[in-house]
């Protein structure tokens, strides 16, 4: 009877152990050769370089010779698993991550500069000069003009929907240019006739 109630317990030890909450995972770190075996995987190449950028709390650590792994880790540091990911496509290198409860962030395709054509631009010169000189510069940007409104920058993501809303008035005009380049607005090469398009087009505005 007392040999029974011993097994009993054990086993109920060994169910308990089981069920134990595993160690919490809150980072994740790539670790891959830099170019020699990525020429040869277009696919991990592509989730390395422009999708793991897009996740908080991960990091890409190149190591010359080694094979590509996700590592993920706990608060601390401690590795709870690693996978080869060599092997994956780009959308099953992605579906790892969030199955652990990584997201990622939105990629912003597009901006609006929305304004007055010219009641309150006439009191900020830094933001006037950002509107009318500078945003010909950069691709994928559109200005808006409507009467009363204050000088915004508006970012797009990749779903069309508003990712984020800056108020310019209180930045100067290089401070309107960082946020652009900050979010990866590419800037774009024109000749004189795109200066003249931009002047038709803002004096029709």
């Amino acid at each position: 009877m007392n040999l029974s109630m011993l097994l009993f317990a054990f086993l109920a030890i060994l169910i308990s152990d089981c069920h134990a909450e595993s160690p919490n995972i809150v980072k994740v770190r790539l670790e891959s050769c830099p170019g020699c075996q990525l020429n040869s995987l277009p696919e991990i190449k592509t989730f390395i370089y422009e999708d793991m950028p897009r996740y908080p709390d991960a990091e890409t650590k190149f190591i010359h010779g080694a094979p590509s792994e996700l590592v993920f880790l706990t608060e601390d540091d401690e590795e709870v698993e690693r996978i080869n990911i060599q092997k994956y496509t780009r959308i099953e290198c992605n579906q790892l991550l969030e199955e652990r409860g990584f997201v990622r962030t939105k990629k912003i395709v597009k901006a609006v500069v929305r304004s007055c054509p010219g009641c309150s631009l006439s009191r900020l010169p830094e933001v006037k000069d950002f509107i009318y000189m500078d945003l010909k510069n950069y691709h994928n940007v559109k200005t808006e003009f409507i009467s009363g409104a204050p000088p915004e920058l508006i970012f797009i993501d990749e779903d069309g929907d508003e990712a984020e809303v800056i108020n310019l008035e209180p930045l100067t005009r290089e401070e309107c240019n960082d946020l652009l380049v900050d979010r990866d607005i590419p800037i774009k090469m024109y000749d004189e006739s795109d200066e003249e398009l931009w002047e038709q087009s803002r004096t029709e505005l």
